[in-house]
């Protein structure tokens, strides 16, 4: 027996799809503060810290802009992810990508904060409607 679709809340997102923008706009924000750290650490001329930011930066930069610009079914979210690449360029994407997302949780009747909606309210959301696996 095929297991039932998970109805969407609006937007043509399902409960699934929400929970995913939620936590890859967390990836994105941790990116964010990465990227703000690496400046700092530039300007501090802290060469061995920016070295290390940098490693942990653009792999978690990538993945997450990925992972959110294919949730939110943005066209061509490789060029999201290449824009990583691009110091000033790729905080402007995260910013915007970030705003996607926040509006598309909000949309669904979610808060979002600072540091992004609280993802337990929308596992609780999932559970209630008996969608989750």
């Amino acid at each position: 027996m095929p297991e039932p679709k998970p109805k969407p809340l609006s937007n043509d997102l399902t409960p699934v799809e929400v929970l995913k923008v939620a936590t890859a706009q967390k990836g994105v924000l941790a990116s964010v503060l990465l990227g703000v750290a690496v400046h700092a650490f530039t300007w501090m001329e802290e060469i061995a810290l920016v070295g290390v930011a940098l490693v942990v930066l653009l792999p978690v930069s990538l993945l997450s802009t990925y992972r959110l610009a294919t949730t939110l079914r943005l066209a061509a979210p490789v060029l999201y992810s290449a824009a990583m690449f691009f110091p000033c360029l790729s905080l402007l994407v995260l910013f915007l990508l970030s705003d996607e997302a926040s509006k598309a949780l909000r949309a669904h009747g979610f808060r979002v904060g600072l540091l992004g909606a609280d993802t337990s309210a929308i596992k609780e959301r999932i559970d209630g409607e008996g969608t989750a696996r």
